[in-house]
């Protein structure tokens, strides 16, 4: 059988609501957090993030959309956000729709019936500003990482694209060279067509 907050609480002589304040962040007596912590050590107490949810309203999981697993660049920003989230006590659901606008809708619904509590999207060329709209409507925050959709308003995380192609070239020309070509990225996102 598992182990219970009221378990805990015994182990520790403190009140139900002590354990649930020292669980959810509040600060208490010096005492009473130290008591806690090794009641729930001791016990080997786990807390169930679907019954907090149930209570908060929140299931403690942000979704991560990107185009595909392979992107270098998609992997170091999931990497990140991992890194960051689990700090905060949340978790992440990725979702890779293969730069296929169909298995997107299909994986943006999906994390719209696992009830995440935020959504991450690195969406190559795919515009489904129609179902990213019902996130939104719902309260649900959507972040778009280098691509942004034009037709939803969203936060924004990005490189100044622009500016960097300028002074990759202006250092190219300052090392004197003079034949300098552009590799450049899918013409349909905003990047690509920001670098060229």
């Amino acid at each position: 059988m598992s182990v219970t907050i009221r378990d805990v609480a015994k182990r520790a002589q403190v009140s139900l609501g002590t354990v649930s304040r020292y669980l959810n962040g509040y600060s208490l007596r010096e005492q009473n957090r130290i008591r806690i912590g090794e009641a729930i050590r001791e016990l080997g107490f786990q807390e169930n993030i679907i019954a907090k949810g149930l209570k908060n309203n929140r299931s403690m999981t942000i979704g991560v959309v990107l185009s595909s697993l392979t992107d270098l660049f998609a992997t170091s920003v999931i990497t990140a956000a991992e890194d960051v989230l689990a700090e905060a006590n949340y978790s992440i659901v990725v979702c890779d729709f293969q730069s296929d606008p169909d298995i997107l809708d299909q994986k943006l619904r999906f994390l719209k019936s696992r009830s995440v509590d935020g959504l991450i999207l690195l969406p190559g060329s795919c515009d489904r500003s129609g179902v990213l709209q019902e996130f939104q409507d719902d309260g649900i925050p959507v972040v778009m990482v280098n691509d942004e959709m034009p037709s939803l308003s969203t936060d924004l995380v990005a490189v100044d694209n622009a500016n960097a192609s300028f002074r990759a070239v202006e250092w190219l020309i300052h090392q004197n060279h003079r034949d300098i070509a552009v590799i450049n990225g899918d013409p349909d996102t905003s990047t690509g067509r920001e670098r060229y």
